[in-house]
C-alpha cells in the first residue's frame, strides 16, 4: 500500500459497504496501512464501519479512527460522500466511548483520549455545530 502512487491506481478505492461481517481484528493492520496511504479517503461508511466494531474491538476501532481522523487533514481532497461526515465523528466518538465499559488502565487512557478528541471537534465551528444538534439528540 505505502508504495502505490495515487496517479497509478485512480480507481483503487475501499467502499465500507455491507462488510461488517468481516471482524476489525481481521483487517487492523490491512487498515492501518491503507489509511497512511495516499488512497485513503475517509467516508461515512468507514465511520460506520468502525462504530459497528466498536462492540467487538473498541481500542482498535479508536486506534483507527484517530489515525484517519489525523489523514484527513491532509486528504482533505479524496473526503468521499462528505454529506453528514461531521456528524459521523461525533456519533462514533460518543459511541467509542460508550464502548469502553471495563474499569483498566487502557480503557480509562482511551475514554481519556476521546474526550480530548471530542474537545478538538468543539473547537471546530461547524463542527460545534453539528456536536449541539447530536448531543440534543441523545439526552
Amino acid at each position: 500500500m505505502r508504495e502505490v502512487n495515487i496517479d497509478e491506481e485512480d480507481n483503487l478505492s475501499i467502499n465500507f459497504i455491507d462488510i461488517k461481517h468481516i471482524q476489525l481484528n481481521d483487517i487492523c493492520l490491512f487498515l492501518s496501512n491503507y489509511i497512511e496511504s495516499p488512497l485513503f479517503a475517509m467516508s461515512n461508511y468507514f465511520i460506520e464501519y468502525l462504530c459497528q466494531q466498536c462492540a467487538y474491538s473498541p481500542l482498535d476501532a479508536i486506534k483507527l479512527f484517530n489515525l484517519a481522523f489525523e489523514k484527513r487533514r491532509l486528504n482533505n481532497s479524496l473526503i468521499k460522500g462528505a454529506y453528514k461526515l461531521d456528524e459521523s465523528y461525533i456519533k462514533f466518538i460518543v459511541g467509542a466511548y460508550d464502548s469502553l465499559t471495563l474499569k483498566n488502565v487502557e480503557h480509562f487512557t482511551a475514554r481519556k483520549k476521546l474526550l480530548l478528541r471530542f474537545d478538538e471537534v468543539l473547537q471546530d465551528y461547524k463542527l460545534r455545530r453539528t456536536a449541539d444538534k447530536i448531543l440534543d439528540r441523545l439526552t
